[in-house]
């Protein structure tokens, strides 16, 4: 397991690696794309024992904290995660479509994006560039 693994990184951070929560990111590592609190509740509901809804969302809230999990907005403003998949500081491509999200190795505006803050005299803390479209397989599928 790596330092970067869910569990280690709750740990690190003092957190107790309780049985709900390891339940919840065995699921989340089962996760083939964006989703909902909502299909994180459903998906937890199902497990034996079940998971109450509120330690989903409390569970939730502190995997987004530690950057475990990424928020992510559909093309429709609808609001979604997406497990991290690297610690470095990266951006997204979201299919409209079917919600598949591809990591964008690289932030093609951050060097632009300090040019145009220090003309403006303005102090970046951040940024976040979602791009919306159609993935390959969805592309693939309208063809047809």
């Amino acid at each position: 397991m790596n330092s970067r693994a869910p569990e280690n990184v709750l740990i690190a951070h003092g957190h107790r690696l309780t049985e709900p929560r390891q339940r919840l990111i065995a699921i989340l590592s089962q996760w083939p794309s964006r989703f909902s609190a909502g299909e994180l509740v459903k998906a937890a509901r199902k497990a034996e024992p079940p998971i109450g809804r509120a330690t989903v969302f409390r569970t939730l809230g502190l995997l987004l904290e530690l950057g475990i999990v990424e928020r992510v907005r559909g093309a429709d403003d609808s609001e979604g995660y997406v497990v991290a998949r690297r610690g470095d500081h990266h951006h997204h491509l979201v299919c409209s479509s079917c919600g598949r999200v591809e990591d964008l190795p690289l932030c093609p505006v951050e060097g632009r994006l300090k040019e145009l803050a220090a003309e403006r005299r303005f102090q970046v803390q951040g940024h976040n560039l979602e791009v919306y479209g159609l993935c390959e397989g969805c592309v693939k599928a309208d063809e047809k």
